[in-house]
């Protein structure tokens, strides 16, 4: 608590704006913490500023580690973004950032990608309700593909796979996704989650092509998208030579019957998944059978799979 240090440093950009200190943010103890969490403190773009001039500063002081960043629902945009962004390369034991439910626009995407791309130890991103649109969300993947350590990304309830540019297949989100998913990239997710965004059928068929060879990823959650009939035939496809996936997650997304059998088949082939889930789909009496065929086929195999 010196004359340099974080606590001092918020007080002191408070004064300058004449604002009231957040008590939350000037505690001794909160200041030395390894966790910090701010969840559902709405500390808009003026505080979220000066905090992050003093995790700065905090960073600095000798014996302070900062691992994890909690700062959930905080009316965040893109100059506060930005500021927290910078602070990330002085963190350099900081493990888990979750900004969900704060408003990004590009600049704070590429800000944030631009921090993280060569991060060397954090593990889990999560970006779940960040308004994240699908040209931004791509540059957000492109910077995450040249980081190591990434094994947790969640962009849940985001705006991935909307707008006329989102099936571009040079510059659209499913397109950096399955970049990202290829052997020779050095990005090792292991957990991707894709759940409530506008993702489509064609998109499914992009990332589909890099998911077959992928050795890293485990949990796939593509829940509550449109992946319809063409693109669980293409996942399909993909699940025959891939080996590393354990958990894929479609529920709500469209498949019907078609998609469903062909889905079952490759059930009697793929070793890997344990668990499948095709909850709320309008599989039908077929998928239904074909999907009770294969489970009963597996029994025999001695499979353990849900």
């Amino acid at each position: 608590d010196g004359p340099d240090s974080g606590r001092r440093h918020y007080i002191r950009e408070c004064e300058k704006e004449r604002r009231e200190p957040l008590p939350l943010l000037v505690n001794k103890g909160d200041a030395a913490s390894k966790v910090i969490n701010l969840n559902r403190r709405r500390l808009g773009n003026f505080h979220g500023c000066a905090y992050a001039g003093a995790l700065l500063k905090t960073a600095l002081q000798q014996g302070v580690q900062v691992e994890e960043l909690h700062l959930t629902e905080n009316c965040l945009t893109t100059r506060g973004i930005v500021a927290i962004a910078a602070t990330i390369h002085t963190c350099p034991q900081l493990r888990v950032l979750d900004v969900s439910m704060n408003d990004f626009s590009e600049q704070g995407s590429e800000a944030l990608g631009k921090a993280l791309q060569d991060h060397p130890t954090i593990q889990q991103l999560h970006m779940s309700k960040c308004r994240i649109e699908d040209k931004d969300g791509a540059a957000l993947i492109n910077a995450l593909a040249l980081n190591s350590s990434v094994t947790y990304v969640d962009l849940s309830s985001n705006q991935l796979g909307a707008g006329a540019r989102a099936l571009h297949p040079q510059t659209s989100c499913a397109a950096a996704i399955a970049k990202m998913l290829e052997s020779s990239t050095p990005a090792q997710i292991s957990t991707l989650v894709l759940a409530f965004n506008n993702l489509s059928a064609r998109h499914f068929q992009m990332m589909a092509n890099s998911l077959q060879f992928n050795k890293c990823l485990k949990h796939f959650d593509i829940s509550w998208n449109s992946c319809k009939d063409d693109g669980a035939m293409a996942l399909a496809q993909a699940l025959r030579p891939n080996i590393a996936l354990s958990t894929l997650d479609l529920t709500h997304t469209s498949i019907g019957e078609k998609g469903t059998m062909v889905i079952a088949d490759v059930l009697k082939e793929n070793k890997g998944l344990s668990l499948i889930k095709l909850d709320d789909n309008p599989i039908g009496q077929r998928g239904g059978r074909a999907i009770l065929r294969a489970m009963r086929k597996i029994q025999q195999y001695g499979w353990k799979r849900e």
